[in-house]
């Protein structure tokens, strides 16, 4: 945590009789309405059945089971035209959209030939075959709480390879838990994918910040604070402009130089470069600001040293690790 502080009876004979063979008709009404209720809800249950196609089996059967929707830090991720599916109890996911394409973004690679699948993540490479419960986790043998599956979803008529997923994931040093309730996954990445000034993509894996002024959180976002030779850098926008410094703050992404204005005092700093300008008057910064782009949100900001900055814009700093 980064702390910035500023300085709602009546009836005759005949009546009665009518009332009793009206209360018969409406029994038998409400008799045969609830056996067309009941009928309607097992055609709808039978229609909201998943068909699939097993490959192993070469059978077609319907999947009345829990349909999983799965998300990642937050945010829903896979085709719900594929959702996963519980079998013995293991939830069995689709392993291509749900650890490959997604913001998990691990390296998949299916043989065909060999009917084997690698997951692989952070040095870690899981190893498995379909319908086999035995795997290798960097070149060890281990055996999983269910075999993964080659099936089709017959209404789309798509081809997926499901895996047991709490397996993959906590393997792969993901978070993982269940809410049975929703029917729902939920991953927890704790990484970002990031690149520095239009550079190579990498993981980052150090420390996500927060950041407090005069005691108050402020909102970050997709824009935590991240550690840069040992410097913690903020978010020039979030921080010192759109806050309660409220500093008046410019970028121009030509010369790629970051303004910020308050109290009469100008800091200008440069992408890339440690040297900055307090008034016209050089310094040098432990770490160059750097233009950051989040791959996992799709976003990209500029990030300077905080330290620095709170300090030229006439606040306290102190970092709480």
């Amino acid at each position: 945590m980064i702390q910035l502080l500023k300085r709602s009876i009546y009836n005759t004979k005949a009546n009665m009789t009518r009332s009793y063979h009206l209360a018969i008709q409406l029994c038998c009404m409400m008799i045969a309405a609830f056996i067309f209720i009941g009928i309607s809800a097992n055609t709808a249950q039978a229609a909201s059945g998943l068909k699939i196609y097993n490959y192993t089996t070469k059978k077609t059967s319907t999947y009345t089971g829990k349909q999983v929707i799965t998300t990642c830090n937050g945010t829903k991720i896979g085709n719900s035209k594929y959702p996963g599916i519980i079998v013995d109890g293991v939830a069995l996911l689709p392993y291509y959209d749900i650890f490959d394409t997604s913001r998990i973004d691990a390296d998949c690679v299916y043989d065909y030939k060999k009917g084997t699948l690698s997951i692989s993540k952070y040095g870690t490479k899981i190893v498995m075959t379909i319908g086999s419960k035995k795997a290798t986790i960097n070149g060890k043998t281990v055996t999983l709480p269910a075999a993964p599956m080659k099936i089709k979803y017959v209404a789309s008529d798509k081809m997926k390879i499901l895996v047991p997923s709490r397996f993959v994931a906590e393997k792969l040093g993901l978070g993982y838990t269940w809410y049975n309730d929703k029917s729902t996954v939920a991953i927890q990445k704790y990484t970002l994918q990031l690149s520095y000034n239009s550079g190579d993509k990498f993981e980052y894996t150090g420390v996500q910040g927060k950041v407090s002024i005069d005691g108050k959180n402020v909102t970050l976002g997709s824009t935590p604070s991240i550690i840069i030779n040992n410097t913690a850098m903020l978010s020039a926008y979030k921080v010192f402009s759109n806050s309660a410094i409220d500093a008046d703050y410019t970028y121009n992404k030509t010369n790629k130089t970051a303004t910020f204005s308050k109290d009469g005092n100008i800091f200008v700093m440069t992408i890339g470069s440690k040297t900055a300008y307090l008034n016209n008057n050089p310094m040098t910064l432990s770490a160059a600001p750097v233009y950051v782009t989040n791959y996992e949100t799709k976003t990209s900001y500029v990030m300077v040293p905080g330290s620095i900055t709170a300090s030229c814009l006439g606040y306290d700093y102190k970092w709480n690790s």
